[in-house]
C-alpha cells in the first residue's frame, strides 16, 4: 500500500531561516505594489517601487531551487505535488479575479502570454525543466542548458512574459538548487560561501543606488544606440549591456546574500524569530493582497499603512478560517492529499 501524504505535512518540517527569507521577499512584494496604487503615473521611477523589485522576485525563485532535494525530490510524485500546489491555485485565483473585475471574456493571450499570478506558473514550469533535465540520459547540467536555450528560441518567435520571467528568473532557480546540493554534499565549500556572502552586505546597496541612479538613462542610451548601430560604438553598448546584466542578475545575487546575512541575525533574536511565520503564508498572501491595494484616504503615509496591514495580515486570517474546510483549503491554496508512487518518505507502490 501506498500512503498519501498531505501538503502541509510536507512543509512541517520548515527551515526558520528559509521561512525568515521568504517573509521579506513577500512583504516586498505587498510593499512594491502599493507605489502603483499610490503614483499611478510615475511609481516605475519611485524608490521603494525599485528597491522592492531589485530583489524579491529573485529571492523568492531562488528559495523554490532551494528547497528542492535533487537526489530524492525530482519525481512524479514531487511534480504531481507542484500541479496541486501552483497550478490549481493559479487557475482558482485567475478565475476569482475575473469575477471581482466582472471581466469574463477568455482572453488566451492574457492567459498564456501575459497570465495573472505569474510566478505560479513560472515556478511550475521551472520544477518541469528540472524535472525533464533529470530524466533525460544526458548530464542533467547540459540538458539545463539546452533546456534554457530551447525557451529562449521560444522567446524569439513569441514574445511572451511567461517565457521572458524563466529566461530571466531560470538562472536563480538552478543556483538556488546547486547551494543546496552543496549544502549537503561538500560541506566546507558551502560554509566558505556562506562566509563570502557577507561581503554582499556592503555591495548591494552601493550596486542598488548605482542602478536607481542611473539605470534609466543608461536603458534609454542604449536603447538609442541599437536603433542607429555603429562599429564605433559597440564599446559604449558592451559596457550598457553589461550594466543591464547587472541590474537583472548580479544586483539580484548581491541582495540574496545580503538578506540571507539579514535573516540568520533575525533567525537568533525570539522577539525577531516570529516573521518565520509570515513565511508560512506566502502563498496565501501572494494570490491575495492585490484585492486589498486601494487608497482608502487621502493621506499617502496612512494610506500606505492601511494597504499594508490589510493586504499582508487578511489573507492570513483567511487562510486559517478555512484550513479546516478541506475542499476549500484544497481548491484556493493547493493543499491535498497526494498518493505518491516513490517520495522521500519511501513509500513504494
Amino acid at each position: 500500500m501506498c500512503n498519501y501524504i498531505n501538503t502541509k505535512e510536507l512543509s512541517s518540517r520548515r527551515n526558520k531561516t528559509v521561512d525568515i527569507l521568504k517573509a521579506i521577499a513577500i512583504i516586498a512584494v505587498v510593499i512594491g505594489h502599493i507605489p502603483g496604487i499610490l503614483y499611478p503615473q510615475d511609481y516605475e521611477k519611485n524608490f521603494i517601487f525599485k528597491l522592492c523589485y531589485s530583489f524579491h522576485m529573485p529571492l523568492f525563485i531562488f528559495l523554490s531551487g532551494y528547497v528542492i532535494n535533487v537526489e530524492g525530490g525530482v519525481q512524479k510524485y514531487s511534480l504531481i505535488k507542484r500541479y496541486y500546489r501552483l497550478l490549481i491555485p493559479w487557475l482558482t485565483w485567475t478565475c476569482i479575479g475575473k469575477l471581482v473585475s466582472l471581466d469574463f471574456r477568455i482572453d488566451i493571450q492574457q492567459i498564456f502570454i501575459s497570465p495573472p499570478y505569474w510566478f505560479l506558473i513560472n515556478n511550475f514550469l521551472s520544477f518541469l525543466l528540472l524535472f525533464l533535465a533529470v530524466k533525460i540520459v544526458t548530464p542533467t547540467k547540459i540538458n539545463l542548458l539546452f533546456l534554457y536555450l530551447f525557451v529562449g528560441v521560444l522567446y524569439f518567435f513569441q514574445k511572451s512574459e511567461l517565457l521572458y520571467s524563466i529566461l530571466r528568473f531560470f538562472p536563480f532557480y538552478v543556483s538556488g538548487i546547486y547551494v543546496r546540493r552543496l549544502k549537503v554534499k561538500k560541506e566546507n565549500i558551502y560554509e566558505n560561501l556562506k562566509k563570502l556572502t557577507r561581503v554582499c552586505v556592503l555591495l548591494y546597496p552601493f550596486t542598488f543606488v548605482f542602478m536607481f541612479r542611473y539605470e534609466d538613462s543608461f536603458t534609454v542610451h542604449l536603447s538609442t544606440l541599437v536603433k542607429s548601430f555603429d562599429m564605433k560604438n559597440i564599446t559604449i553598448m558592451a559596457s550598457m549591456l553589461l550594466i543591464r546584466i547587472s541590474s537583472y542578475w548580479i544586483m539580484p545575487i548581491f541582495a540574496i546574500g545580503a538578506f540571507y546575512n539579514i535573516a540568520l541575525l533575525i533567525a537568533k533574536k525570539d522577539n525577531l524569530s516570529k516573521l518565520s511565520l509570515l513565511g508560512k503564508y506566502t502563498l496565501q498572501i501572494y494570490v491575495m493582497h492585490g484585492f486589498f491595494l486601494w487608497n482608502y484616504v487621502d493621506n499617502t503615509i496612512l494610506s500606505f499603512f492601511i494597504q499594508f496591514i490589510l493586504a499582508l495580515f487578511i489573507p492570513i486570517i483567511f487562510a486559517l478560517a478555512i484550513s479546516k474546510i478541506k475542499i476549500l483549503d484544497k481548491i484556493l491554496f493547493g493543499n491535498i492529499e497526494i498518493s505518491t508512487e516513490k517520495s522521500p518518505y519511501g513509500c513504494k507502490n
